[in-house]
């Protein structure tokens, strides 16, 4: 059940407040949820939280109308260089506010994921902004103690953001709260954020249980493609299967680095393979597994990589990394 009710409902016509919409108000949203839906889809974000606000305008209660108008406005914030705080912001006002409407076991995965997802975003931002506040508080002349005390301020806000998204994250990845590509991508969240508290066990098995979901969607996408008669259904497939396979590699990329940090060099080659088989041009892999060969004193495998690598890379003779693989590649390394 809802806890409250927005203050915008004291707007709503007096058909809506006494006996429900009218047939023509009915239509109206019905149009404003189609239109919304399509644009959204096409990814034209700002038609789309056009056409919620008007629907929200006849029925400020609708709750799918206010969730895609969430979920437009994140979109936005992370697909335009100019207003994107504020659009997160109104994205992160408005799953708020639906959130305080029903129980969690209520709500629509798509929702939570959405408000989890603002609140991780921000997290970055806040801590973004206390690392350039460190920076700028190094140069000359600047007022260290004042720029120190905002980075701090701006550092604890992201440690609570981070809490909060961890906890709706855990909501969907193993609370009562259904949606397998939410589950499966809030698995990925979790990964992360516990990556960064620095807690390689739980980042790993997360990250485990990512690749898991990742491998029973693709699954279950093949089987829907052999059982489907609908025309067209084939690049429909074909878009999930190389989301999911793009999914998955930077999933295995990141395992990797958190293996290859805790100096198990083994499930880091492991992982490692498994990117070079989605992305065989994505010659940084090549380095970071001869890195790895390198650590396990097998020269033989770790010269073949950087040689690759070599060959591949795009870099200049003068980046580390370039100089890291050509000097052991001739004659310094063994």
């Amino acid at each position: 059940m809802k806890k409250f009710l927005p203050i915008a409902v004291l707007c709503l016509p007096a058909c809506a407040l006494f006996g429900g919409l009218s047939e023509a108000e009915l239509r109206q949203m019905n149009e404003h949820r189609v239109r919304c839906q399509k644009y959204f889809n096409a990814r034209q974000f700002e038609k789309a939280i056009d056409q919620a606000e008007r629907g929200l305008a006849i029925d400020p209660t609708d709750y799918g109308l206010r969730s895609r108008l969430g979920w437009s406005y994140l979109e936005l914030a992370s697909r335009t260089k100019t207003n994107n705080i504020e659009n997160l912001r109104r994205a992160r006002l408005i799953f708020s506010e639906i959130i305080d409407w029903r129980g969690l076991d209520e709500h629509d995965s798509r929702t939570i994921f959405g408000y989890a997802k603002a609140l991780h975003n921000q997290a970055r931002i806040d801590e973004l902004r206390a690392e350039l506040l460190l920076t700028e508080s190094k140069i000359p002349g600047k007022k260290k103690a004042d720029l120190i005390a905002e980075a701090k301020r701006h550092s604890s806000q992201s440690r609570k953001l981070d809490s909060q998204s961890e906890y709706y994250f855990l909501t969907l990845a193993e609370g009562k709260v259904a949606g397998r590509a939410n589950k499966r991508e809030a698995y990925e969240y979790l990964m992360v954020l516990n990556y960064r508290a620095k807690d390689y066990q739980k980042a790993i098995l997360y990250g485990t249980k990512n690749l898991e979901l990742n491998e029973a969607e693709v699954k279950h996408w093949n089987e829907k493609y052999k059982t489907t008669k609908l025309p067209g259904y084939e690049a429909l497939v074909r878009d999930e299967l190389s989301r999911l396979d793009k999914s998955a590699a930077a999933v295995h990329s990141s395992l990797a680095k958190y293996y290859r940090e805790s100096q198990d060099y083994d499930e880091a080659i492991a992982h490692l393979d498994a990117v070079i088989a989605a992305r065989p041009r994505s010659y940084q892999e090549y380095y970071r597994r001869g890195v790895c060969y390198r650590k396990k004193s097998d020269h033989r495998r770790a010269r073949k990589d950087f040689q690759t690598f070599l060959q591949m890379s795009d870099l200049p003779e003068t980046d580390k990394f370039f100089q890291d693989a050509y000097e052991y590649v001739h004659g310094k390394g063994k």
